[in-house]
């Protein structure tokens, strides 16, 4: 069961950095928001996960890996601990490692939440950002409710003009 959804603290104050793995990397691209959320936020990555995505030029810093007998999941998640950076990923196994060790972690729907609430969606646009997300990404009905609950909560907020 997911906890009440709440706009997150990072939110309200900004993310400055994120390690994102390549599903996350896919799925920005595909939903046509990575330009928009590196403009935002500093994205970082391993070597290996960036070269896994196989797309020239993205707005992802590499660092380079330190044990390369390690998974490109394995080695992303220890630079997320280990550099105290917020993980964005999709991937359920890297979510409940986190959550088991207490570190802070995203997926796609939220960073389109993110960017709605620090205006680089439009309220116009999210339904249409919304849509191509949902029309790949394999989210289930329990995670849809809590970005639409976060979503409203955000949206609320932003017309209380705190």
């Amino acid at each position: 069961m997911m906890p009440l959804p709440e706009i997150p603290y990072s939110f309200l104050t900004g993310i400055s950095t994120l390690c994102i793995d390549a599903c996350s990397i896919i799925y920005h691209l595909r939903t046509g928001i990575l330009g928009s959320l590196a403009a935002e936020v500093t994205l970082v990555s391993t070597t290996p996960v960036i070269e896994e995505v196989g797309w020239p030029h993205l707005p992802v810093e590499p660092f380079p890996v330190e044990n390369e007998d390690e998974t490109n999941d394995r080695n992303l998640f220890l630079l997320a601990r280990e550099q105290k950076i917020p993980l964005l990923t999709e991937d359920l196994e890297l979510i409940k490692k986190a959550r088991r060790e207490g570190m802070e972690h995203y997926n796609t729907l939220m960073m389109l939440n993110y960017l709605y609430l620090r205006k680089r969606v439009g309220e116009e646009e999210y339904p249409e950002y919304l849509e191509r997300l949902t029309s790949y990404a394999r989210y289930s009905d329990e995670v849809m409710e809590y970005g639409e609950k976060v979503f409203i909560l955000i949206k609320n907020y932003m017309a209380s003009g705190e």
